[in-house]
């Protein structure tokens, strides 16, 4: 194949199949946050949504320049803070516009696209 040609299967696979859950459990988390009258944390001071429960969660926002940062953050059984995953977020014409995901693997986990 390509560089064209995989470039073209993994963006497709991710319109299809990735971004779809992506927003699916980003909406999940958000509305837990709303639910408990959470806001966004602070990155450097993270506040779990709900502090009861075995895994915490939290969403933080981070600003760096002109670009925002929103990680979704987990802490399993007070193992310390990780984030899963960063949105990225950059000022285009005045807006904040999506313009990278940013997965945080742990190691020996790996990404891979079906077909390829």
């Amino acid at each position: 194949m390509s560089e064209q040609q995989v470039d073209d299967k993994v963006r497709q696979y991710i319109a299809d199949k990735y971004m779809p859950v992506l927003i699916m459990n980003y909406q999940h988390i958000y509305t837990q946050l709303h639910d408990n009258s959470g806001v966004f944390s602070n990155c450097d001071k993270v506040t779990a949504i709900k502090p009861g429960e075995d895994v915490l969660k939290a969403l933080c926002l981070k600003e760096d320049n002109n670009q925002i940062k929103l990680s979704y953050m987990t802490n399993g059984y007070s193992q310390g803070w990780n984030t899963s995953m960063t949105l990225v977020f950059n000022t285009i014409e005045e807006e904040y516009v999506l313009t990278s995901i940013e997965l945080h693997l742990k190691n020996g986990v790996k990404a891979y696209v079906e077909g390829i």
